[in-house]
């Protein structure tokens, strides 16, 4: 990912696909999700995640 992205608010979901992940602009760069765990649910692959679940791009994160 190249290019200037200071058009994007912070939270704002770069990439999301199931074969490379998710990507997320941060107010130092970009942040590429590893692992998720949901409320009471069990810890998972990103991309375990998308095959069952979907976070679009361009969504963006509340910083609350």
């Amino acid at each position: 990912m190249t290019g200037n992205m200071d058009f994007l608010r912070n939270g704002t979901v770069i990439v999301s696909d199931p074969k490379d992940g998710i990507f997320i602009k941060t107010k130092e760069g970009i942040l590429k999700v590893l692992e998720i765990q949901g409320e009471n649910a069990r810890k998972m692959s990103i991309q375990e995640f998308l095959r069952g679940n979907s976070i679009e791009e361009f969504e963006v994160f509340s910083e609350n």
